[in-house]
């Protein structure tokens, strides 16, 4: 039988974990992909362990396209299914909606763990009436609070494999859970949050589409300054293939994001911003990473 840490990771610190966890457990550990091969090794999967960042109040998108094809290759009701989810501010009720997604699937969340990290997207900096959807940066961390959010994830890491290694059972851990909760009840999210959000990221929406259907296509908020030399990195460590090489040979964007900034983070010459929240800001990935670490596919 077979145990796999599967995770998703724009900047690095959800790998990082990951990392951290395949030492300390003796796990495979390899990147959540919407396209699944060696279906063979698929059915000797008997333990799972996902790794991922929270957006938006939930998990990422592509977790939620791996697990419907897991679960249309093998059955997940056997699988025991553990998760740590990294973020920045609030861990919400990100794993309890994942424990929700995986019961629709036949299975369910046996443990589930948050770890603060630093976070790399943007938000409004204090509250303004006036110029507020212009007040959204990109949050900066000083080289201590990095190395200090390393150190604590470790030791979080090191407690966390324990309770894996043992296969028990526990409530996933949360915060904010009623107000995250009425959040969802009222649907604010396909209503404020996306008219917010589209504006922010200098995109578009519409009534019909969802929340995450405007995430999609808010890579139009993306733009690439003089200083681009075509290297191609950000395009090799998109993890969901959105950026290709255009005409020109410098990135495009093919409306299917994450906004996990991955292009943002790891562009090597700082080419990439998002409207103007990241211009001339420090960009964040974690230093225990390096751009080779993120192209790898798998540990075996």
């Amino acid at each position: 039988m077979r145990e796999v840490i599967y995770y998703f990771s724009g900047t690095g610190n959800s790998l990082y974990i990951a990392k951290l966890l395949s030492s300390e457990l003796n796990f495979s550990y390899r990147r959540v992909s919407k396209h699944l091969k060696d279906e063979q090794s698929l059915e000797l999967i008997n333990q799972i362990v996902l790794v991922f960042p929270m957006y938006n109040h939930s998990y990422p998108l592509i977790l939620k396209d791996f697990l419907i094809t897991l679960s249309q290759r093998i059955s997940l009701s056997q699988i025991h299914f553990s998760a740590v989810c990294t973020y920045g501010n609030g861990l919400g009720i990100t794993l309890i909606q994942l424990d929700k997604l995986l019961q629709e699937l036949g299975a369910s969340l046996s443990l589930g763990y948050g770890i603060k990290m630093p976070y790399n997207y943007i938000e409004p900096i204090g509250f303004k009436i006036r110029g507020f959807l212009d007040s959204f940066i990109i949050r900066e961390h000083s080289d201590l609070e990095i190395k200090a959010a390393n150190e604590l994830a470790q030791c979080k890491v090191r407690e966390i494999a324990r309770l894996i290694s043992e296969k028990g059972f526990a409530e996933p851990e949360a915060s904010s859970v009623f107000i995250e909760s009425l959040v969802v009840k009222l649907g604010l999210q396909n209503t404020v949050q996306k008219k917010v959000w589209a504006k922010v990221g200098g995109t578009y929406t519409t009534k019909e589409e969802t929340f995450y259907d405007m995430v999609k296509h808010m890579d139009d908020g993306f733009s690439i300054n003089e200083k681009c030399v075509k290297c191609g990195v950000c395009s090799s460590v998109c993890p969901v293939d959105n950026i290709i090489k255009g005409n020109d040979g410098k990135p495009e964007f093919k409306h299917d994001c994450e906004q996990c900034f991955a292009c943002v983070a790891w562009c090597p010459a700082q080419a990439i911003d998002f409207r103007n929240s990241t211009v001339e800001r420090r960009r964040y990935h974690n230093t225990e990473i390096s751009v080779s670490d993120m192209l790898m596919i798998d540990s075996d």
